[in-house]
């Protein structure tokens, strides 16, 4: 009985791994230029917030309330990674990442 169930379940096995590697393989993900998104930690007051976004010269885009976080678009001539790299350890702030955007082929 057991040789019957290796046989059913490898194949199926097989197919899942290989409609899984190829969807993984098809997406492709890239950042929106001069865009990040910031996830203010909760305790965090608004003057904070806003000397913060002010030292890089970024401009809110757009609040995303269901997760909770902030699109900024950077005014500055910083890049995305600068800006992350700068605030990464800011104690006020919980996560700061690229915009990305998602492509499916």
């Amino acid at each position: 009985m057991s040789h019957f169930l290796k046989l059913f379940w490898a194949p199926i096995l097989l197919l899942t791994l290989l409609v899984l590697s190829f969807s993984c393989r098809t997406a492709e993900t890239e950042n929106v230029p001069k865009e990040v998104l910031i996830k203010f930690k909760p305790n965090t007051n608004k003057s904070t917030i806003d000397s913060i976004t002010k030292q890089i010269g970024l401009k809110e885009v757009k609040k995303i309330p269901q997760l909770g976080v902030t699109l900024y678009k950077i005014q500055s001539e910083m890049t995305v990674q600068e800006v992350i790299q700068k605030f990464k350890d800011n104690p006020n702030i919980e996560y700061i990442e690229p915009n990305y955007k998602y492509k499916l082929d």
